[in-house]
């Protein structure tokens, strides 16, 4: 390769002349990672956490690693045995969601990034009537591309 040739990653312009990148294939590039963050995360909350956390509660603590931080109300619970012995000790609960909200947190358009998660909807515990809720999570891309949650922030909210 000569020392004056510019390698280019494919979403950058084939043009010689500048190294800028091409605006609409950056569009196209963020269009589709925001698509995928969105089916992602949606598939994690209709389909997988709600459903074990209302029907597998001891398998819940599968979604965690080591250094995933839940935050209950204010409550902090650090590392997975931790997060484990918590959720054993709630009451059976059932959750009805409302809204799901997923974004991308991309520090460039090369690199895997983690999704920012938020939930609105009601939880009743132990037959108890439905309360509303709200919960953040931020799914972490692990090396083999999985994800797992590394933040969960839930809070119930008091009716006035």
């Amino acid at each position: 390769t000569p020392p004056n040739t510019v390698h280019r990653h494919p979403i950058m312009a084939s043009s010689t002349s500048s190294i800028s990148p091409d605006p609409n294939q950056l569009a196209l590039r963020k269009k589709s990672i925001i698509d995928q963050t969105a089916r992602g995360g949606e598939y994690f909350v209709s389909e997988l956490y709600y459903r074990v956390y209302d029907t597998l509660r001891s398998d819940l603590h599968h979604f965690y690693e080591e250094p995933s931080v839940l935050i209950w109300n204010g409550t902090p619970y650090q590392g997975l045995g931790t997060i484990r012995q918590f959720y054993s000790h709630l009451p059976p609960s059932k959750h009805e969601i409302h809204s799901i909200d997923c974004h991308p947190i991309i520090e460039n358009l090369e690199t895997a990034m983690n999704i920012l998660v938020t939930v609105v909807g009601r939880v009743s515990y132990d037959s108890r009537s439905a309360g509303a809720f709200h919960q953040t999570f931020i799914l972490a891309r692990r090396p083999d591309g999985k994800y797992y949650v590394a933040q969960d922030i839930m809070r119930l909210v008091e009716s006035t």
